[in-house]
């Protein structure tokens, strides 16, 4: 039996279509073809191709095995560390403190005999903030 096609060219795209069945090839990419709807297996003889032979599609392969690991990557740069102290020399039981460090930091404050003062911290924003102690004394706040 014979089945008549019609080759056609549209916008680069291959179009093979065998009247009155709703049966077309569409070549979308280059050697890749859309076959709708997928029937049974047809011959196609023509000046370039000698034949081609399309029916449904198979099962998918096997995975094949993971690939070898790639070099490492080149070192990324140093971090930065952010930091500011403020050193209060007035005795003053509420600490300003401008430290223009973007970020609301860890607040550690020492007297002026380096010893550790807890004090109630509030922050005005991402460049400031205030350290608020019951009595008034000078020292350093280290922000980081």
């Amino acid at each position: 039996m014979n089945t008549i096609l019609n080759v056609t060219e549209n916008n680069n795209r291959l179009v093979i279509e065998e009247p009155n069945s709703g049966f077309i090839i569409e070549n979308l990419e280059t050697n890749v073809l859309r076959i709708s709807p997928a029937t049974s297996v047809l011959n196609v003889k023509t000046d370039n191709v000698k034949f081609l032979s399309i029916g449904v599609q198979g099962p998918q392969g096997l995975v094949g095995p993971q690939g070898p690991i790639g070099p490492q990557g080149p070192q990324g740069p140093p971090g930065i560390d952010l930091y500011y102290v403020h050193t209060q020399i007035s005795a003053q039981n509420i600490w300003t403190i401008a430290h223009n460090l973007g970020k609301k930091p860890s607040v550690t404050v020492v007297d002026s005999g380096d010893t550790e003062v807890n004090g109630l911290i509030q922050y005005l924003d991402d460049n400031n903030l205030e350290v608020i102690f019951s009595n008034p004394f000078g020292g350093k706040a280290y922000c980081n």
